[in-house]
């Protein structure tokens, strides 16, 4: 990853701060809507959105993380892809049954 251990733990300290506040059930209910085409991103980005926390490019635009001065939107999530990954608490097992060529969402 190119983000600094300094702005990750920034990162992972507002993404821990919505899961607070939303609640992990609800945080859980809202990841088995499946939305988007990408499930997985779309529910990384909501969640970071959800965090309040503003983007900088510390430049211009001065933000409570000044990400864009270094990394683009990959960059960015592939941080929040590793922060929310390393989040048992909010996981959701999915399995497959071959008999009705579905899944279930634990």
């Amino acid at each position: 990853m190119k983000i600094t251990k300094e702005d990750y733990a920034k990162l992972e300290g507002f993404i821990d701060k919505a899961i607070r506040e939303i609640g992990v059930t609800k945080v859980q209910e809202y990841r088995m809507l499946e939305l988007g085409d990408d499930i997985e991103k779309r529910f990384r980005w909501d969640l970071f959105y959800a965090s309040k926390c503003k983007l900088g490019d510390g430049v211009g635009m001065q933000g409570d993380i000044d990400l864009y001065a270094y990394l683009n939107d990959t960059h960015i999530d592939t941080a929040l892809k590793s922060v929310v990954d390393s989040r048992k608490d909010i996981a959701i097992c999915v399995t497959y049954n071959m008999e009705t060529k579905g899944t279930t969402l634990k």
